[in-house]
C-alpha cells in the first residue's frame, strides 16, 4: 500500500509520478491531520510505504503507524521532491 498524506490541494495540484502510478500498488490518499482518525482504513500485516510532498510529514505519519503497531512501515526519503518523473 502506498499511503499520500499530502493535503487535499496538494494532491490536487501534483500527481503521483508514472513509476509509482504504473506499479499497479494501491493508493491510499489520508492527509496527515486525519491519520489518527482514520487508522482503520489501513490494513495491517502489509508493507506500507508512505509518501508526501518532501518527506517530513511522511515521517510524522510513520511514527503515527508504528506506535499504532504497524510493523512494515517504509516512508520515501524526500517525498515527490526528491523523485525522477
Amino acid at each position: 500500500l502506498i499511503l499520500d498524506v499530502r493535503e487535499e490541494e496538494e494532491k490536487a495540484n501534483t500527481s503521483l509520478p508514472t513509476a509509482i502510478a504504473e506499479t499497479g500498488i494501491p493508493v491510499l490518499h489520508i492527509p496527515l491531520g486525519q491519520v489518527g482518525q482514520r487508522l482503520g482504513e489501513i490494513e495491517q500485516g502489509g508493507r506500507i510505504i508512505i509518501i508526501c510532498r518532501r518527506g517530513a510529514r511522511s515521517y510524522q505519519a510513520s511514527l503515527m503507524l508504528r506506535a499504532a503497531s504497524f510493523d512494515n512501515v517504509e516512508i520515501i526519503g524526500g517525498g515527490l521532491q526528491a523523485m525522477v518523473y
